[in-house]
């Protein structure tokens, strides 16, 4: 992520990132390093390690002017 990306919890297990100004094609990178970050992360609960997992799905406003509902509800169908 970028100094400039906003990141937050929506509610629940669901967040978002924001990315101004970055193409499909640069957020797709990013979420594939996101996933192997996230993969690699050990967690420990009680006694025994966790494998960690993450599901993204993204959406780009290309041009139009798209609300943050709209942005969000097409992320969610690209789960």
């Amino acid at each position: 992520m970028r100094s400039v990306d906003l990141f937050g919890r929506l509610g629940g297990e669901e967040f978002a990132i924001l990315m101004l100004g970055l193409s499909a094609d640069k957020a797709h990178r990013v979420a594939e390093r996101l996933l192997k970050k996230v993969a690699e992360a050990r967690v420990e609960y009680a006694g025994q390690q966790i494998q960690t997992t993450v599901s993204i799905g993204i959406a780009a406003s290309t041009g139009m002017l798209y609300s943050w509902r709209d942005l969000f509800s097409k992320a969610d169908s690209a789960l």
